[in-house]
């Protein structure tokens, strides 16, 4: 609907500012220097949950160039260890994010994170092993 739409977009950008602050701190949630993204929040129909799909900040994503500009090629069974750690530090620590966005929010009872990371990487990973 609508309202869940607008909603999930509330949480994405206030979690990205949270991750954004926490970042400026503290690398807890950070993957070479920089913070994780999230991509995309759904919300469920009754706004009593959330779940909220990450990934690894964009810098770590994107291949490496041809050029010689002193990027490195991270191979994706390295961003697959990555995003396993991650994920499982967002399921033990994500309950700082929650509590830096809830107060935030419209609602008199916000919903309940859950975090997921995007399909992408655990797709890439799957063809990896496709292929091996």
């Amino acid at each position: 609907s609508p309202a869940q739409w607008k909603e999930g977009n509330l949480i994405c950008r206030l979690l990205n500012d949270a991750l954004d602050e926490i970042s400026k701190r503290d690398d807890m949630f950070c993957v070479g220097g920089d913070p994780i993204f999230v991509a995309h929040v759904e919300v469920s129909t009754n706004f009593r949950h959330a779940i909220v799909h990450w990934m690894l900040p964009l810098s770590l994503l994107e291949e490496e160039d041809d050029d010689d500009d002193g990027e490195t090629y991270m191979s994706p069974d390295v961003k697959f260890a990555l995003m396993e750690k991650m994920q499982n530090l967002l399921q033990q620590k994500g309950g700082r994010l929650q509590r830096m966005v809830h107060p935030r929010l419209r609602s008199h009872h916000p919903p309940k994170f859950r975090f997921s990371p995007t399909g992408e990487e655990f797709y890439l990973q799957e063809m990896q092993d496709l292929n091996n």
